[in-house]
C-alpha cells in the first residue's frame, strides 16, 4: 500500500483498517510486528475492526482468538508493505512478456533492457530476479533501467524492482515470461492465378 491509501487522514502517519473475525470467540486480538517490534491490539469490539498505524516497509499482522475455555486459534501472517515510493515497469516488459524483437538473442538467451519509473528523483533502484542478488539499476531523474540476460523457459521469472531514498522505500513485482519460440513452420505456399476476364479500356 501507499500513503495515499491512508484510512484516517486525521491521524498522523498511515493507517490500515484490519478486521479479526472468529464467531463464538470470547476475545480477539491483532498482533503487529515491524521494525519497531511487536504490538498487540484488542479486536474484541463488534465487527472486530482495528485501525493500526503502519511503518515503511513490511508490517506483519496475525489475528488471534480465544474461547471461554482458553482454547486459541490464529491466522497465518498477513504482510502489508507500506511503500513511500511508487515503482513501475515500463517498456516492452511491462505487459509481462519479452521476445526476440525486444533485445538480442544468443542461443536460448535474450539480452534486453528492463525499464521503469520511480516517484522520487534521485532514488536508488535495484532489480532482483527469482529472489537472487540485487542488481543496481541506472537511474536518471525518475526513470531507471537495467540490462538483463534471461533464458527462455516455460515458467515466468519473478522480477522485483526495489527503490529507496533515505527512509523512503518502494517495490514493484512483475511476472515476466521470455518467449523466443517462433510460429509453426509454413506448411504451404501456393500461387493463386487471377482468373477474372481481362478488359481493355480505351479513351475516346
Amino acid at each position: 500500500m501507499t500513503p495515499e491509501q491512508d484510512q484516517s487522514l486525521a491521524t498522523p502517519g498511515t493507517q490500515v483498517r484490519m478486521r479479526v473475525v472468529s464467531p463464538g470467540a470470547a476475545s480477539r486480538e491483532l498482533q503487529l510486528t515491524n521494525t519497531s517490534g511487536t504490538a498487540t491490539f484488542d479486536a474484541s469490539a463488534v465487527g472486530g475492526e482495528v485501525l493500526v498505524t503502519v511503518e515503511s516497509g513490511a508490517n506483519d499482522f496475525v489475528g488471534r482468538a480465544r474461547d471461554a475455555l482458553g482454547n486459541t486459534a490464529s491466522t497465518p501472517v498477513c504482510r502489508i508493505t507500506l511503500a513511500d515510493l511508487i515503482v513501475t515497469f515500463t517498456g516492452a516488459a511491462a505487459d509481462g512478456t519479452v521476445g526476440a524483437a525486444d533485445g538480442a538473442v544468443v542461443g536460448s538467451d535474450l539480452t534486453f533492457t528492463l525499464t521503469g519509473t520511480v516517484s522520487t528523483a534521485g532514488a536508488s533502484v535495484s532489480i532482483s530476479v527469482d529472489g537472487g542478488a540485487a542488481l543496481p539499476a541506472v537511474v536518471s531523474g525518475t526513470s531507471w533501467s537495467r540490462v538483463l540476460t534471461l533464458a527462455e523457459r516455460a515458467a515466468p521469472y519473478d522480477v522485483v524492482a526495489s527503490a529507496s531514498a533515505g527512509p523512503l522505500v518502494g517495490q514493484a513485482s512483475l511476472a515476466l515470461s521470455v518467449d523466443l519460440t517462433g510460429p509453426d513452420p509454413v506448411s504451404d505456399l501456393t500461387a493463386v492465378a487471377d482468373t477474372r476476364p481481362s478488359r481493355e479500356c480505351r479513351l475516346k
